[in-house]
C-alpha cells in the first residue's frame, strides 16, 4: 500500500510539472505571442490599481473536494504530505453585489476552475486516483444586458 501511494504521488507531481512546463519548442507561435506575459518574478500591483470586484488569494489545504460531476471526493494526505492549492475568492460581502465603477445592472460572481488532485470517493476504501476538483479561481463582474422598452420616435411635422 505504501509503494502504491508513493507511485500515485509521483504521478501527480509529474502531471502537475508537465502541465506547468510548456512542451512546445522554443520559438513556437504561442511562445512568441505570450513572451511579454512571462516574467521571471511576479509583479506586484501598482497601488493605484483598484478592482471592480475585489478578491483575495490564499493557499488552502482542503480535506475534500467536488468533482466536475458534483461528486464529493476525499483528498489524499498523510503525515508527510498534504495537497495544497491556491484559491482566489471574492472578498467577504462582495459576491452578488454590484461591481464597483460599473452600472447597477452588474454583479460580482465567484468563478471556478478545475485542477488535478489525488482523490478517492468520500468515505470509501477505493484506490487513490487522479481526478479534477473544483477550486475558486477569481471574482469577476457580470453585466446583465436589459431588453428595455423601445423609445417612440417623434415624427417631424411638415414632411
Amino acid at each position: 500500500m505504501r509503494v502504491e501511494n508513493v507511485y500515485l504521488m509521483s504521478l501527480l507531481v509529474i502531471c502537475v510539472y508537465c502541465r506547468a512546463l510548456d512542451a512546445r519548442p522554443t520559438g513556437h507561435k504561442k511562445q512568441r505571442i505570450n513572451t511579454d506575459l512571462h516574467q521571471s518574478s511576479p509583479r506586484k500591483r501598482a497601488p493605484q490599481v483598484d478592482e471592480c470586484c475585489p478578491s483575495v488569494t490564499e493557499l488552502i489545504r482542503p480535506q475534500g473536494g467536488v468533482s466536475k460531476g458534483g461528486r464529493i471526493f476525499e483528498l489524499y494526505r498523510d503525515s508527510n504530505s498534504t495537497q495544497s492549492f491556491y484559491q482566489t475568492s471574492c472578498t467577504q460581502g462582495t459576491e452578488g453585489k454590484p461591481c464597483r465603477y460599473v452600472r447597477a445592472n452588474s454583479a460580482c460572481v465567484q468563478r471556478y476552475s478545475y485542477t488535478y488532485a489525488l482523490v478517492r470517493d468520500f468515505e470509501s476504501n477505493a484506490q487513490w486516483r487522479l481526478d479534477y476538483i473544483r477550486i475558486r479561481s477569481g471574482c469577476s463582474c457580470e453585466v446583465t444586458v436589459g431588453h428595455g422598452r423601445k423609445r417612440k420616435r417623434r415624427g417631424r411635422k411638415g414632411r
